[in-house]
């Protein structure tokens, strides 16, 4: 009666005869120390298969982590186990992936298993085909594919495709914003009043219009002006170096009359 939750949580043994003693201390020891984790891994060894007083501690065990169903029926008792370790097990996934806990309770709404909540189409879902595609696309995504329950394999994709189209579109909008605000940023560092205000020239008498124009023009091309008056100042230097040193030829000159 516990093969699903068995298999969603991915434990070795499709299921569990909770008249075996042994197998009984094996299932609660593992639930604890591999999906609950109530106790810290020093403690738990008092769940341990075969240790001393393990009834002792099971019940003290039911007691602190809240159990209020009868303790001599140990179906109902491990179902609270079940349940509690599936209820961890979606919040550790839920953490990794960082999904919110609404995301959560839609994921766990989408009924993949009624006909009549899920429109297939003409597809026949338990078809040869529909599994080695099913199949391949699990080992596309990296998604473990469960032969007995195909649909808990659609169930983990349709789950993983959600979490990817949401961070998606998120990272999208985020983009979005930093692009719009990247160019508000830009308009108002190339945008100074008091400069495109300022007079051209010192004798200018331009309309306010033109001035603001020529000043616009001015800011546009300022960096050619710069590079242009560069180039004439080397020029300069080119030319000043040669005439700023005359030789003299000493034998051309007279003394006296």
């Amino acid at each position: 009666m516990f093969e699903r939750k068995l298999l969603s949580l991915q434990y070795e043994r499709p299921s569990v005869n909770v008249d075996d003693e042994s197998e009984f201390q094996n299932i609660v020891y593992w639930i604890e120390s591999m999906k609950i984790r109530f106790y810290p891994p020093n403690d738990r060894s008092c769940l341990l298969a075969g240790s001393k007083n393990w009834n002792e501690s099971y019940n003290k065990y039911l007691s602190e982590i809240n159990y209020q169903g009868p303790r001599d029926d140990r179906k109902i008792a491990l179902d609270f186990l079940l349940n509690l370790a599936l209820r961890y097990e979606m919040e550790d996934i839920r953490t990794q992936m960082q999904m919110s806990a609404e995301d959560v309770s839609d994921l766990i709404n989408l009924d993949l298993q009624g006909s009549g909540s899920v429109d297939f189409g003409n597809v026949d879902i338990s078809s040869l085909e529909f599994i080695e595609e099913l199949r391949s696309l699990s080992q596309l995504l990296n998604v473990p594919f469960y032969d007995e329950e195909p649909l808990v394999t659609l169930r983990a994709i349709a789950i993983l495709l959600c979490k990817l189209r949401k961070s998606s579109r998120n990272q999208n909008n985020q983009n979005e914003q930093t692009n719009n605000s990247n160019k508000k940023q830009k308009m108002v560092a190339t945008v100074d009043e008091n400069i495109l205000n300022r007079k051209f020239a010192r004798k200018s008498e331009y309309d306010s219009i033109i001035n603001r124009c020529a000043n616009v023009i001015r800011l546009l091309y300022i960096k050619d002006v710069r590079e242009l008056q560069t180039e004439i100042n080397n020029a300069i230097v080119q030319v000043q170096s040669v005439t700023a040193n005359p030789k003299t030829d000493s034998s051309l000159g007279k003394v006296g009359k």
